[in-house]
């Protein structure tokens, strides 16, 4: 697998999931993942553009987990989201910021979770108007 393009993937899942840049730690524990297991080899091309996309930054990983979270759920990038954030949860100093109580008590709770609701809604509708017309293409040109 291309180094560089493990390293992008990884930045980019990490700036989208903590809002932060990766330790060298993850970036090598997330390339070392990769190289031991190697590349999927069922991947379709429609896959292979999702990663592509998600790596281009944060922005682009959310919406292609938006879309891959309704359509795709057993997409490659999904399952990279995962490893990145759980190499997050085992890593210092980003296992501080994921395992912090939020503040606000109930209603902060509430208050996040409708806008986490409307965030999530309005990328997956902007994923579906750039990402379906892609997969309907790249499905009618495999056949």
């Amino acid at each position: 697998m291309d180094t560089v393009q493990l390293e992008r993937e990884c930045q980019s899942y990490t700036r989208y999931l903590i809002g932060q840049a990766p330790t060298p730690y993850v970036i090598e524990k997330y390339s070392d993942f990769h190289q031991r297991i190697g590349a999927a080899a069922n991947r379709d091309r429609f896959d292979c553009f999702l990663v592509s996309a998600s790596a281009r930054g944060p922005l682009w990983a959310r919406l292609a987990d938006s879309y891959a979270s309704l359509w795709r759920k057993n997409s490659p990038v999904r399952s990279k989201l995962i490893l990145t954030l759980a190499l997050l949860e085992c890593a210092s100093p980003s296992f501080e910021d994921l395992d912090r109580f939020p503040r606000g008590g109930w209603l902060g709770v509430v208050v996040r979770l409708a806008l986490g609701s409307l965030s999530y809604a309005c990328a997956l509708a902007a994923s579906v108007a750039l990402f379906a017309p892609v997969h309907l293409w790249m499905a009618v040109r495999e056949r």
